[in-house]
């Protein structure tokens, strides 16, 4: 069963609500209203960047985690303020597999990417959009869908030049879906995945 999200909440599809309203995500809310750091840069997204130490990734770089289990679009424009409170400079977002495994159409997923990105840039913010990661052959029913919205936000950074496109899948996929190298599931990303992400990334983040 495919299955992001390691939180505890029942997940339904097309129950999008649910997902960033779960206790988990309640949870972190609250530690980041409490424990909020100022940062340089932060990575926002759902468990591919939760689960992951930056600071270790980047141990010069002032970096904070807001990476949520199972977040989608909607629940990261919900806690929008929050990131704005890290004044970091730049932002990188990973969301929207979420979105896309619980049925929501591409284009009302695009359409909320488009508020994150718009709200962040009002404070002259540095906006990466990172590909939503393709899944490995045994989950790749999403794929289509996941190319869909990547073009979108492809298409959509050429429309400001603080907006950058970060192409993702050019180094963990063969284009139709996730190297399997790089996951032990199909979906879950693994130490060495880590590694050619922050390859990627280090130019921008550096």
């Amino acid at each position: 069963k495919f299955i992001l999200s390691n939180s505890n909440a029942s997940l339904n599809k097309g129950d999008k609500k649910s997902t960033y309203k779960s206790q988990h995500y309640t949870t972190k809310i609250s530690f980041f209203k409490e424990h909020n750091k100022m940062s340089d840069v932060a990575i926002v997204g759902d468990s591919y960047v939760d689960n992951v130490d930056w600071s270790a990734l980047f141990p010069s770089i002032n970096i904070v985690n807001h990476g949520i289990n199972g977040d989608i679009t909607e629940g990261v424009l919900n806690r929008i303020d929050l990131i704005h409170e890290t004044n970091a400079s730049k932002v990188f977002i990973m969301i929207g597999v979420n979105d896309i495994k619980f049925g929501m159409k591409i284009n009302d997923v695009f359409s909320l990417y488009k508020k994150i990105v718009s709200n962040l840039l009002k404070n002259n913010i540095s906006v990466y959009i990172q590909s939503v990661i393709l899944l490995g052959e045994s989950n790749k029913k999403l794929n289509n869908s996941i190319i869909e919205l990547n073009s979108l936000l492809k298409n959509y950074s050429h429309t400001n030049e603080s907006i950058t496109y970060v192409d993702l899948n050019s180094v963990l996929s063969n284009g139709i879906y996730l190297n399997e190298q790089y996951s032990y599931d199909g979906f879950s990303l693994n130490g060495k995945a880590y590694t050619i992400w922050k390859e990627k990334i280090s130019q921008h983040i550096m």
